[in-house]
């Protein structure tokens, strides 16, 4: 008797805990009526549901109707209670809410997630699916709307209450049908003010603005953390067999490098580059409105380079590089209850190229290197105009690398200049110098940024201070310093 008491205790015990830690997804269907014959019926797409008392969790109909609202709440504290869901479309005479009752007995649960899925009875909307389901922008709109709105406290409702939505969620919900009606103003393509991003740079400014070995980077002989992507030639000539590197700010700006050398003269490298910026860059909507839009831009480039030396003098190198861009341009605005939410759509380029580097030493303190960079003549877009914009300006990313590098005893001298197809990018100057073995202290200028780095190496780590300028943009988590908003990097560099 006793042994089938702890058993029942256990399996009551073991329920309950699974039934606190399961989330309640509801799932249903609404449906809207055949133009001409109302004895027919099909899904109902693009219709926004929210869930009353968690509007964040909203979620829209797909092409059958079908629609799932992960309320990310834990079904214990649902249990037994009524909660409400809305339907918002354009059908103004439609049913718009159900009063839903959670009961365990109703619960379906699967058995390899931790999500427990109650069904709604179906909707079947009194209207013509021509006037019941939102237009896509119209119910993207309304969606972005109720994804910023706060969910309730289930701490604080009590289990005889009803969760239905809070006032504030109500009004947005009493102005939906109107908004849904009406629509919204695309943007303003002849209102884009300027902005401070400077769109497809990021390969450039990489190589001559944001970085610890300026002025060395076309022509590396001391430093190899950068080699990989600015001349792989000059891997070959390097003292070390293997390489490990990595450079960053912890913030927006990435380096990762290594090499290997496979025999005498060939080495192998691989790297990567990544980049992120933001903005709130003013933009007028609808020729009436200008608010602030936030902007974003990621931009990457992956390289594998192998690198081959012809003799004691000379050496050659090629990367293949794989490039990315992302960003956010505007499409439409939506204004509800004095809120006010922009619709965007993402842009993502994927490019890819190949770089011919060369790097000569006619004596041992004189050495020359040469960069061809993407000769395949990739083009990333040079700014986030709005989707309207029929022409949009591009970066054209062919370039030439000069690099003059110089050595006297504990001193290297170094010039780095890069040539763009339209014009000259920039010219930068750079010296380092090893006080005591396993210290190397740089620094570097850039003249037409007017940027300079400062960089300190003891042994395997480093740390280094890079002013770009205001380069690299970062509106939307500045520092409140400079030193903290980007400019203080630091890395790892193991060679072997």
């Amino acid at each position: 008797m006793k042994k089938f008491f702890y058993l029942t205790a256990l399996i009551f015990i073991a329920t309950k805990v699974s039934l606190s830690q399961d989330i309640l997804v509801f799932k249903g269907t609404v449906k809207c009526f055949f133009e001409n014959d109302e004895r027919a019926s099909r899904g109902a797409k693009n219709v926004v549901v929210v869930p009353g008392f968690v509007p964040g969790k909203a979620s829209l109909t797909n092409p059958q109707g079908y629609y799932e609202l992960n309320t990310a709440a834990p079904l214990q504290k649902l249990e037994g209670k009524y909660v409400m869901l809305y339907y918002v479309s354009p059908c103004k005479t439609c049913e718009i809410k159900r009063n839903v009752f959670v009961s365990e007995d109703q619960i379906k649960q699967t058995s390899n997630t931790k999500l427990s899925y109650l069904t709604v009875e179906t909707l079947q909307m009194k209207a013509s699916c021509k006037n019941a389901e939102p237009k896509p922008l119209q119910s993207d709109s309304l969606y972005n709307v109720f994804a910023r709105l706060p969910a309730q406290d289930l701490e604080k409702v009590s289990g005889f209450n009803v969760l239905t939505a809070t006032p504030g969620v109500l009004n947005v919900l009493t102005n939906a049908v109107a908004v849904v009606t009406i629509g919204s103003g695309d943007a303003d393509t002849s209102s884009i003010f300027p902005g401070k991003i400077k769109y497809g740079r990021f390969l450039a400014a990489s190589a001559m603005n944001l970085s610890a070995n300026t002025g060395f980077n076309f022509s590396p002989n001391r430093d190899f953390s950068e080699a990989v992507f600015w001349n792989a030639a000059a891997l070959a000539n390097s003292y070390q067999n293997t390489g490990v590197h990595f450079f960053g700010n912890f913030k927006n700006n990435y380096k990762f490098s290594a090499y290997r050398r496979l025999t005498d003269k060939l080495m192998l490298g691989a790297g990567g580059i990544y980049t992120q910026q933001d903005e709130i860059r003013l933009t007028t909507f609808g020729n009436s409105l200008t608010t602030q839009h936030l902007r974003n831009l990621k931009e990457y480039a992956v390289y594998l380079s192998p690198s081959y030396r012809l003799n004691s003098t000379m050496s050659l190198g090629v990367s293949g590089k794989f490039i990315g861009q992302s960003f956010n341009r505007p499409v439409r605005l939506l204004t509800v209850n004095n809120q006010v939410s922009a619709i965007d759509s993402n842009v993502n380029h994927h490019h890819f190229d190949v770089d011919v580097s060369f790097v000569y030493r006619p004596v041992t303190a004189f050495q020359i290197g040469v960069n061809l960079m993407n000769l395949a003549g990739t083009k990333l877009d040079a700014d986030a105009l709005p989707a309207k914009k029929k022409l949009v300006p591009v970066q054209q990313l062919r370039s030439f690398g000069l690099g003059l590098c110089y050595k006297w005893k504990q001193f290297n001298f170094g010039t780095d200049v890069l040539i763009t197809q339209n014009d000259l990018y920039d010219v930068s100057l750079g010296v380092n110098y090893i006080p005591v073995n396993n210290v190397l202290l740089s620094g570097g200028y850039a003249f037409k940024q007017q940027s300079f780095s400062l960089g300190l190496r003891v042994k395997y780590f480093r740390i280094g201070y890079i002013n770009d300028n205001g380069l690299l943009v970062n509106d939307k988590r500045k520092g409140k310093s400079g030193i903290l908003n980007g400019q203080l990097y630091s890395g790892l560099s193991f060679t072997f």
